[in-house]
């Protein structure tokens, strides 16, 4: 089961000092992608004089104390009380989720990911030091050169582990049900 994260429908945060300025210079700089514009941006920031940083510092801390207002305000709601009454439920599933050993997302096991770790397991048994990089690209083209035959071998043990994992998981929601 997926969980959504709650919205709350009280105030929003205001903007930073930093996301206002910006705000403000952006639609002055010329066409650009995203990534130019922010190192840009942050360019002119850090270049920019102090007097305007303050200006925007006290806009800022203008619109903190009416978020803080707004809060306090929104906190006597019973729309807030319910935001934090789900909010409660939903850390203490988490915790119940996380003590039961489940996890958010199995991940199915792929053939080459078996054959990859019988063959580490086997060089560390045998004591071969194993140099990652080397070895992996060794493993990786002994994979793509075998056979059909012998790659439905670790298909097989895929499969038979995806399935009982399948199953593990089916029947702990429902054991929790």
């Amino acid at each position: 089961m997926k969980s959504k994260k709650i919205q709350s429908k009280g105030p929003k945060r205001p903007k930073s000092v930093y996301l206002r300025y910006c705000d403000d210079k952006r639609p002055t700089l010329p066409k650009m992608s995203l990534g130019d514009m922010g190192k840009l941006l942050g360019e002119m920031w850090s270049k920019e004089d102090e007097k305007v940083k303050e200006k925007y510092n006290k806009l800022y801390q203008q619109d903190v104390a009416k978020y803080d207002a707004e809060m306090e305000e929104f906190k006597k709601t019973p729309e807030y009380a319910q935001e934090q009454e789900a909010k409660k439920h939903e850390k203490a599933q988490a915790r119940k989720d996380k003590k039961n050993g489940k996890s958010k997302r199995e991940k199915k096991v792929s053939a080459y990911n078996i054959f990859m770790k019988e063959h580490y397991a086997n060089a560390k048994k045998s004591g071969v030091t194993l140099k990652i990089g080397k070895e992996n690209s060794e493993l990786t083209t002994k994979w793509k050169n075998m056979s059909q035959k012998e790659k439905e071998v670790y298909e097989k043990k895929a499969l038979e582990m995806n399935q009982q994992a399948k199953g593990a998981i089916v029947g702990e929601e429902q054991s929790s049900d």
